[in-house]
């Protein structure tokens, strides 16, 4: 036979190298259609002939129908055969050899048996066309439709690739997810599924570029499951997820660095069939060791979307809505290294190895987001998002130097804080140190990632030695600006002792303690943490590791989960570490226990000294990481009053209950210089008192 369409040729029966269909012409004399394919049974052939000589030189249409019974063969949409060739069994549609058009592939892609002539709108469904059917659609070109598995209209006029406009031709197994974004404040957050994003204390995230999310995880529909899912966490860091071929199970990465609202950022997310990794500004945010060494299902029905994430309906969720702009996103089939990144993140690429999608939104109008690639999918607009100005261009010019940096110094740390420059494309700032005056602009102390936000915590210092500091700012096009002020400063020697606790069974217990009862309060307290401890929870709706909440190692603590009535056996007030390595806090209310849980977004290092605090003010919480005001996830400002009347026990690396029992969590690390205040301190109450 002369092959037309085929995936698989003879090779080996009874396997997965058995063909799963070939149509072609009869090559001995006859000229006529011929199809064949291979069993799942033992790798039986079973081929049927047509009746009916081809003509050469004119245009014909050839089909070929299998039901699960029988054959049956069209010419120019007219019947074939008689109908009656039944082999009534399963062709092998496991099979590994590859498909093809003009030819027929072994498993390794080794060609034999070539078609002269022209081929044009070959297709491939999953199901026995009708005659009706057939006929029909035999002279139109049909883009995609319900069972169409492969269609490919040669209307490229040109090159070495042909098209597939059947699938959206955005899955992949290995993939690389970038755009611009200018996050604004806002959006619906959502989680990917069990074990994703938003679950057991990671935290849920806004989408930018997905694939599906979390619909169905079972093996007899993995199509249902998510392909791949790009976005930003409520924490303000990168976020990304996909869900795997072996059972639809979940496996989320996130990044390190908070991205600012209102400024311009280059977001990107790798995954190469074994490990993860994430950009920020062309920069890695992750230390390359998440590696969950599965597949993504790259089968995933789940429409692609921007700003949002779908169902394999094409609807959205109740949830899940980006608030901000985004600016060429693109989607690629490899798993792209950093070089590749920064060399095309300023870019409005059109083209390139492995680009399955890339929309420009240059359209500036209208209701469509053309899409770059021939033949990939182009973007619809729902609820009317608004067209503005994109990504800035690279330039030369840096940004102004910082004039007003200053210096605190603490026991084993220095405090850097400073002002923004204005700057349309402001990437972060390089933090540098001497131990002399005049300080020289290299190896920075922050080394190859930027630091973002106006502070800086230098920890690798010696007490009673004088250091000397400057910043510059760099923009999105690594221009850096000149030298900020230099300023000075001499880290203090230790303060007395402190207490260091296993995370096993080690507390400190003040008793019910009724005088340390508050309904406005600042808790504060130095820690360095060690690895290890045991989670607790604060109680339902607190910090209990559910609905994206995280759950949290105790540091001072009066109470913890135990019930909402009577109202004294409600938590006064919680400080410590969540499990995402942030600081939280909550408290129970005394109208009807509920809980107000609140965390920060800054990971508190593990064996490094900080300093903690949270404030409460009756109406709304505060967070600060040595000094410096926290970006909140929770409900900030719950109005509501603690339960000061609480009976619950006070205590230090616990939780404790009315009777002083301790609840599952345990601190590991050391903990000093412990203190609670009847009112809310200011942010410069509490610089002003670190030590």
């Amino acid at each position: 036979v002369i092959p037309l369409i085929s995936k698989g040729r003879a090779e080996g029966d009874g396997g997965t190298q058995d063909m799963n269909y070939i149509l072609g012409i009869q090559l001995a004399g006859s000229g006529k259609l011929a199809a064949d394919f291979e069993d799942s049974v033992d790798g039986t052939n079973h081929p049927v002939i047509g009746n009916t000589i081809i003509t050469k030189s004119l245009w014909h249409h050839a089909a070929a129908t299998y039901d699960g019974s029988c054959w049956q063969l069209y010419l120019d949409g007219v019947p074939d055969t008689d109908g009656l060739n039944c082999p009534i069994v399963e062709p092998q549609h496991d099979s590994v050899q590859h498909a093809g058009l003009a030819t027929a592939m072994l498993s390794d892609g080794t060609p034999a048996g070539f078609f002269e002539g022209i081929i044009d709108e070959a297709r491939i469904w999953n199901y026995a066309r009708t005659v009706t059917e057939i006929q029909n659609a035999k002279n139109i070109e049909v883009s995609s439709a319900t069972g169409l598995i492969g269609r490919w209209g040669m209307n490229e006029g040109g090159g070495t690739l042909v098209m597939d406009s059947s699938q959206p031709n955005l899955g992949a197994a290995t993939f690389t997810l970038e755009a611009w974004v200018k996050r604004g404040s806002g959006g619906t957050s959502m989680g990917t599924g069990a074990g994703g994003l938003g679950v057991g204390g990671t935290p849920a995230a806004y989408p930018v570029i997905t694939k599906g999310m979390g619909e169905g995880e079972s093996l007899s529909t993995p199509n249902l499951n998510m392909n791949y899912w790009f976005g930003i966490a409520t924490t303000g860091v990168i976020a990304a997820d996909f869900e795997d071929t072996t059972n639809g199970g979940n496996h989320p990465a996130l990044g390190t660095t908070t991205i600012p609202e209102g400024e311009w950022h280059h977001i990107a997310a790798t995954y190469n069939g074994s490990c993860w990794q994430l950009y920020l500004d062309g920069n890695p945010d992750t230390d390359g060791t998440n590696c969950p060494n599965l597949m993504p299902e790259l089968r995933s029905i789940q429409h692609t979307a921007l700003g949002s994430s779908l169902l394999s309906s094409g609807l959205p969720s109740t949830s899940g809505y980006f608030s901000g702009t985004i600016d060429e996103a693109r989607v690629w089939s490899v798993a792209r290294d950093q070089t590749a990144i920064q060399a095309d993140m300023f870019e409005e690429l059109t083209s390139g190895s492995g680009l399955l999608g890339r929309w420009g939104l240059n359209e500036g109008s209208g209701t469509g987001a053309l899409n770059s690639i021939s033949g990939s999918p182009y973007g619809t607009l729902i609820s009317d998002p608004s067209w503005v100005d994109g990504f800035p261009l690279l330039d030369s010019e840096p940004p102004a130097a910082l004039t007003d940096l200053s210096a605190t110094p603490f026991t084993g740390v220095v405090n850097l804080t400073w002002t923004a420059p204005i700057d349309p494309d402001l990437a972060g700032y390089n933090v540098y140190r001497s131990e002399s005056p005049s300080v020289s602009l290299s190896g920075p102390l922050n080394g190859g990632s930027l630091v973002h936000g106006t502070s800086y915590s230098d920890l690798g210092v010696t007490n009673g030695t004088t250091y000397y500091y400057v910043v510059t700012a760099k923009d999105l096009s690594t221009n850096e600006s000149l030298a900020s002020n230099e300023v000075e400063a001499t880290p203090m020697e230790s303060l007395g002792t402190a207490l260091m606790f296993d995370g096993v069974n080690d507390y400190v217990t003040f008793g019910p303690a009724s005088g340390l009862g508050v309904t406005t309060f600042t808790l504060e307290t130095w820690v360095r943490r060690a690895s290890g401890g045991q989670l607790m929870t604060t109680g339902s709706s607190g910090l209990d590791g559910t609905a994206g909440r995280p759950m949290a190692y105790p540091v001072l603590t009066k109470g913890m989960g135990e019930n909402d009535s009577p109202a004294n056996l409600n938590t006064n007030f919680f400080l410590g570490i969540t499990d995402t390595g942030v600081v939280g806090a909550d408290f129970e209310d005394n109208a009807t226990g509920g809980n107000h849980p609140i965390w920060g977004s800054t990971l508190v290092a593990i064996g490094e000294w900080h300093h903690i605090a949270a404030t409460y003010n009756g109406s709304c919480w505060a967070i600060y990481l040595d000094g410096v005001g926290e970006t909140l996830n929770g409900t900030p400002c719950p109005n509501a009053t603690p339960e000061s009347g609480s009976i619950q026990h006070a205590a230090l690396a616990a939780g404790l209950s009315s009777t002083g029992a301790p609840s599952t969590g345990y601190f590991a690390g050391d903990i000093d210089e412990a203190r609670i205040w009847n009112f809310a301190r200011t942010q410069a109450d509490i610089q002003s008192t670190f030590g």
